[in-house]
């Protein structure tokens, strides 16, 4: 094992211990806390880059809102949903 192999190992090994005394609530407010700031700092990176955060919900609801306006007998709809299930 390398230095760094054994140093990751001894790092995991005192994450661990420190992790089980931490009580779950606490952990999991963390790791909450600790993905809003992820988001946060990707969405600021695609500003950046003059791009937007991906909304799977919100893009769904778009297009599904479209399609029935715009496709009210579903045969689009259809054919799209068979095409994306396949790909």
């Amino acid at each position: 094992m390398t230095k760094r192999e054994e140093l990751k190992k001894e790092l995991l090994a005192m994450i661990k211990m420190h992790r089980e005394r931490i009580p779950e609530d606490v952990l999991q407010k963390a790791e909450g806390l600790a993905l809003e700031q992820l988001k946060q700092q990707q969405d600021k990176q695609l500003a950046a880059e003059g791009k937007v955060a991906y909304d799977r919900k919100a893009a769904q609801s778009v297009v599904e809102t479209f399609l029935t306006k715009y496709d009210p007998e579903g045969r689009f709809a259809a054919l799209l949903k068979a095409n994306m299930t396949t790909h």
